[in-house]
């Protein structure tokens, strides 16, 4: 098991209600070999990297989701809410 990478982001005037969470893809999750274009996350939700085999990897459309992956995902905090609920439904963000 790997731990999440300690991640801060710099809050600007422009990233003010902006937050950003590793979450983790289960082997049960309905994310699992998936692309991220097929996933079709909502407007404003970003992932901004996927953490594979302790390496990361730029993620583009055409990424497939794996189980084990951590998404780096930025958004608005009330959309990661809803990434959470929809997605990620047993893992805690506050």
């Amino acid at each position: 098991h790997i731990e999440p990478a300690p991640l801060e982001l710099e809050v600007t005037r422009s990233s003010a209600g902006q937050a950003m969470h590793e979450f983790r893809v289960s082997a049960a999750s309905e994310l699992a070999g998936k692309t991220l274009a097929e996933i079709n996350l909502p407007a404003g939700v970003l992932v901004t990297m996927i953490r594979r085999d302790n390496a990361f990897i730029p993620p583009n459309g055409n990424t497939a989701i794996r189980s084990g992956d951590g998404m780096l995902i930025m958004a608005e905090r009330e959309l990661l809410h809803l990434v959470v609920r929809q997605y990620f439904p047993e893992q805690n963000f506050e």
